[in-house]
């Protein structure tokens, strides 16, 4: 999986490419770890080019969470396919992520 970042305005764009799974989810930790402790406070995670999240790939999703939250911020997942909005449905997760088709609409919904 590839991982690129970008801040603007206190939110990181994280865009993944690839699988998210027990080999990559500590890095996706670590660059989410770096985007909040630069100067991002809200996250979002554009997942449009991932077909396939394993466990540890929900587990590090979470602890992003977590740890965007600890700093009063929020984070979004954007470009869902069909096959990753099962997984979340059938993890219950999908109550936990908010999620928005596209980048536009996440960050609007970051907007105060």
């Amino acid at each position: 999986m590839k991982i690129q970042h970008s801040i603007q305005e206190q939110v990181a764009v994280v865009t993944l490419d690839g699988d998210v799974t027990h080999e990559q989810a500590e890095s996706l930790r670590s660059v989410c770890r770096q985007c909040l402790s630069s100067r991002a406070r809200d996250i979002v995670l554009d997942m449009s080019k991932v077909l396939y999240v394993d466990s540890a790939g929900l587990e590090a999703m979470l602890d992003i969470q977590d740890q965007v939250a600890e700093v009063l911020g929020q984070m979004r997942l954007v470009g869902l396919c069909e096959n990753l909005r099962t997984i979340l449905r059938m993890t219950r997760l999908d109550v936990t992520f908010q999620s928005h088709e596209d980048m536009q609409t996440a960050l609007e919904s970051l907007k105060v």
